[in-house]
């Protein structure tokens, strides 16, 4: 779905195809509006897709919203005939919610995460046996740069990482989430207009992604964008308000009224994310190095606290050392990453440590719920180096390419580090000549910049690789095959002093021999380093 220049030969000649099998938009079959029999030989005819548009019984499927590829998360038409009352939809060999029913027998059905890429099969089987088409498949990529007010598109499949059609405008665009089903995300920036604001992304647009509208958010800075997987609901965290979103119409989402931040959070929010059912938040905070457990599935949106834990003893450490956290697959673990942070550097250095808590909640009578929290495992991860941020597979990866289901507590935790000298940055002047002969020495006395560290709870694995790049967020493909890396290159000068931070995206399959590649994205100032090096963003599809 990039413009029409960036095509290859085989997508556009699919998608003239689609075209003609499909007909002309005015020409399609209409939404039906009650059961559909549909007997006889079963084939698939033609496969269209048609974007995020509305379908309305009784009205013609609209068929100006696609461009003849399917994105994940994107409507899309399976035409035929024989397909019976109920069939079954697969994509890539994976089920497909069906959406909608033609009135000649056709299924518009959503096309599901997880998918592969590529020229895809689509298939409906049912009991009269089976057919397929192959259409080509694409995933997206979000990487924000916030210091250039701009928001890049990367295709993303396991054999390639490449940029895709021209970057988007919004100002200070920054965290990066997605709903439910992946056809919208949802971008964080700041406007003269709004203020802080959350701005839509159509990621299905023909075209490519496009911005879509921007609601404001009460408060000066925005804290932490947090979105469930599994379903409709989003939330947002600025220095004096939260806001939940509900995603039920994604590319219009509905805003509950914003709630005052809990007193316990204010000025201490380190990071903060939803659980896949979109009932829990939990919240890590700087003070005590704590983490807070909230209810947020309550009528209207209430937030309620349901436990709190110190991850990290006091008598182990009172500087704030915890960086990132992200919950397993079924909600019912915690995963937090802690080591050194610019706080913490003057008081002595901090192991790299992954903590695993576990959740227990209790359900007592038919709205009250209360929760524990209780630290389960303790790994001090064998790498001297200070965290940045944390994914975890929702598999196992294997070397075939393929991705073993295993229990959520088990999967595969990937943490991006940096040299812990690199953390003085964040005092550096970079405006004045004896600042930036300081940064010019840290930066040139740090060898690697970066490592990727890839462990479990049991404590098997160790670094991946080391990045020529400050690393900024990580994040992993749904099949656990391709991370991804946002960070920057840097190069210095000695006479007279100065660096050059060169922002990008740095991809590597998880397994084969293959070198990490770097996508250039935009030069970002050098002050960017003063945040400490959350330079931006990535975010992909799921």
């Amino acid at each position: 779905m990039s413009t029409v220049h960036h095509y290859s030969r085989r997508a556009g000649l699919v998608a003239l195809i689609g075209l003609v099998c499909c007909g002309r938009p005015g020409q399609l079959p209409r939404v039906a509006s009650g059961p559909i029999s549909g007997g006889g030989s079963l084939e698939v005819a033609a496969i269209r897709d048609l974007g995020s548009v509305q379908l309305t019984p009784g009205e013609p499927v609209p068929g100006d919203g696609g461009d003849g590829i399917a994105v994940v998360g994107e409507l899309v038409l399976v035409s035929g005939s024989g397909f019976g009352r109920r069939p079954k939809v697969t994509v890539s060999g994976m089920v497909a919610a069906q959406v909608a029913r033609t009135e000649d027998g056709g299924v518009v059905i959503r096309v599901p995460w997880g998918v592969r890429t590529g020229a895809v099969r689509f298939q409906v089987e049912s009991s009269d046996g089976k057919s397929s088409k192959t259409f080509p498949v694409r995933r997206y990529a979000l990487a924000s740069v916030p210091s250039r007010d701009r928001i890049f598109a990367l295709q993303v499949s396991r054999e390639q990482v490449r940029l895709s059609g021209k970057p988007l405008e919004l100002p200070s665009a920054d965290q990066i989430r997605y709903c439910a089903d992946g056809q919208t995300a949802y971008v964080t920036g700041r406007s003269d207009k709004l203020g802080l604001t959350v701005t839509v992304v159509d990621m299905t647009a023909a075209g490519g992604p496009r911005l879509g509208r921007s609601q404001a958010m009460p408060g000066d800075q925005l804290v932490a964008l947090t979105a469930a997987e599994r379903v409709p609901v989003a939330l947002a965290i600025s220095d004096s308000h939260m806001m939940v979103l509900d995603t039920r119409r994604p590319l219009r989402p509905a805003q509950y009224r914003p709630r005052p931040l809990p007193d316990e959070l204010r000025g201490h929010v380190v990071a903060a994310e939803m659980n896949p059912e979109g009932t829990l938040l939990a919240v890590l905070l700087r003070r005590k190095n704590e983490v807070l457990l909230y209810d947020v599935g309550g009528p209207e949106a209430r937030i309620r606290l349901l436990a709190r834990s110190e991850v990290i003893p006091a008598t182990r450490t009172t500087a704030p050392v915890l960086r990132d956290l992200r919950f397993s697959a079924d909600s019912s673990t915690l995963w937090i990453v802690s080591g050194d942070t610019h706080a913490s550097l003057a008081r002595g250095r901090f192991p790299l440590r992954l903590t695993a808590l576990k959740i227990q909640l209790e359900q007592r009578g038919a709205t009250r719920r209360f929760g524990m929290l209780s630290v389960w495992r303790t790994l001090d991860v064998p790498h001297r180096a200070a965290p940045v941020s944390l994914a975890v597979a929702r598999g196992q990866p294997t070397v075939r390419g393929t991705t073993v289901s295993i229990p959520p507590a088990k999967a595969a935790v990937f943490i991006a580090t940096h040299d812990s000298r690199l953390l003085k940055l964040a005092r550096t002047r970079f405006d004045r000549q004896w600042g930036l002969r300081e940064a010019v020495r840290i930066l040139r006395g740090a060898s690697p910049l970066g490592t990727l560290v890839r462990t479990d709870i049991d404590g098997k694995g160790g670094p991946m690789f080391t990045l020529d790049a400050l690393p900024g967020a990580v994040e992993i493909t749904s099949d656990s095959q391709v991370l991804l890396v946002a960070g920057a290159r840097v190069e210095t000068r000695r006479r007279p002093a100065a660096v050059r931070l060169v922002y990008g995206v740095t991809a590597y399959r998880v397994f084969g021999k293959h070198k990490p590649q770097f996508i250039q994205l935009a030069e970002v100032d050098p002050e960017a380093l003063k945040r400490p090096f959350l330079l931006g963003e990535v975010r992909v599809q799921p």
